[in-house]
């Protein structure tokens, strides 16, 4: 039986000003080597729940309630400090968003961003990054990855710069990646090219994977486990075949009669 890599255990956030929690007492936990799809509607939290794991929540966001475990580090209560949580991003936890173009630099290549990250965790030369990136880049399906490397982002299609996102991610091999809806800007052909490789990337590396989407057919088709959240509270918990074929919840059954068709 697999151990968990990561558990939330009654997460409670609450932003200042706001009369409920973001999050209300949310207990649940990704098995190593499995992905696990968060669904709901905008505003259910479930962003705020894994930005909260890196604590990437905005400055009036707080963690007031509750344990985040990674690998016997309380991320949440557990004491420790923001300059070991920036040690783990990157290396044994990696993070992509919505929207990968964003935090590329227009003014400089893809190959410039993408050995100074590798080299900015990695003591490795510049020609040893090269290599891992280009072997990276071509690995996500990406057309040469010499010409990619001399590109710079604005000359990128907006699947493309995602598939950029995702590699620079998991060059590090990361044990866990943090996606936070990084297909719902996309078209569906190129969201199922996506969601494909992140799975192929499970496989190869064997990093466990917590996806937020609010689309469930993206849910049912790449995880092993589901949750839904609804106004800050797990209201649904499961494997993807209980929550797929035996819902409990009305909301859930909402979610899967409205998911969109993918082109898988």
């Amino acid at each position: 039986m697999s151990k968990d890599i990561l558990k939330f255990q009654d997460v409670t956030i609450r932003y200042a000003g706001r009369d409920r929690p973001a999050v209300d007492k949310v207990s649940l936990q990704v098995p190593e080597r499995s992905i696990v799809a968060i669904a709901g509607e905008s505003g259910s939290g479930k962003s705020t729940l894994i930005r909260s794991v890196v604590r990437l929540l905005s400055a009036d966001g707080k963690i007031t309630e509750g344990h985040i475990v990674f690998d016997g580090m309380d991320l949440a209560c557990g004491g420790v400090k923001m300059e070991q949580v920036r040690q783990l991003c990157g290396t044994r936890i990696s993070l992509i968003f919505q929207d990968a173009g964003l935090y590329l630099d227009s003014r400089r290549t893809i190959g410039y961003q993408y050995v100074e990250a590798i080299r900015s965790h990695r003591k490795v030369s510049k020609k040893e990054a090269k290599a891992m990136a280009i072997a990276m880049l071509e690995r996500m399906g990406l057309p040469s990855g010499e010409h990619m490397m001399r590109s710079y982002p604005f000359e990128l299609s907006g699947g493309m710069k995602q598939r950029v996102g995702i590699a620079m991610a998991m060059t590090m091999e990361p044990e866990l990646l943090l996606a936070d809806e990084p297909t719902s800007a996309l078209d569906v052909t190129i969201q199922a090219q996506v969601v494909r490789q992140m799975m192929r990337l499970r496989d190869e590396f064997g990093t466990s994977i917590i996806m937020v989407t609010h689309n469930m057919g993206v849910a049912s088709y790449m995880s092993d486990y589901i949750a839904v959240m609804r106004q800050g509270r797990l209201v649904e918990w499961g494997t993807r075949d209980e929550i797929i074929e035996s819902p409990k919840e009305d909301y859930t059954r909402l979610l899967l009669n409205t998911a969109p068709r993918l082109k898988w």
